[in-house]
């Protein structure tokens, strides 16, 4: 018998919590995140336009997966405005004796948090998440 795959809301909060800071939160993507600017990012990875209805029901949709794909934003506190965001996968595969890959999506990360190490705050979530799904 094959075990289920790792599930990904076992360590997210304690993973997201530890890489926030004083300005900066990481956590799970919400439905008001919309409002936060979370649309502006996604052009700056590839073509984008995304209205708030698609939003809603792409949003609605991966709750189903939510043990399998996990979308993280990072918020500037001050701002209130999404800045980053990074889309996190776990395949379960029939090879490799039915294990799983861990894969990582684009992560734009807004201008506004780019410069000189800006876009390392994105990596400690992403590096962190990756590492603790074990294999």
């Amino acid at each position: 018998m094959v075990s289920a795959a790792p599930n990904f809301t076992e360590i997210t909060d304690s993973v997201l919590k530890e890489a926030s800071n004083a300005h900066h939160t990481f956590r799970l993507l919400e439905l008001a995140d919309f409002d936060k600017g979370f649309p502006e990012l996604l052009p700056q990875l590839t073509v984008s336009s995304l209205t708030r209805e698609a939003f809603t029901q792409r949003f609605n949709e991966l709750l189903k997966y939510q043990d399998l794909i996990q979308t993280v934003v990072c918020e500037d506190l001050t701002a209130h405005r999404v800045v980053g965001t990074i889309r996190y996968f776990i395949e379960p595969k029939y090879i490799r004796n039915a294990g799983t890959v861990k894969l990582v999506q684009g992560s734009p990360v807004g201008a506004t948090f780019r410069g000189p190490g800006g876009g390392r705050g994105a990596q400690t979530p992403r590096h962190r998440l990756v590492v603790s799904q074990g294999p």
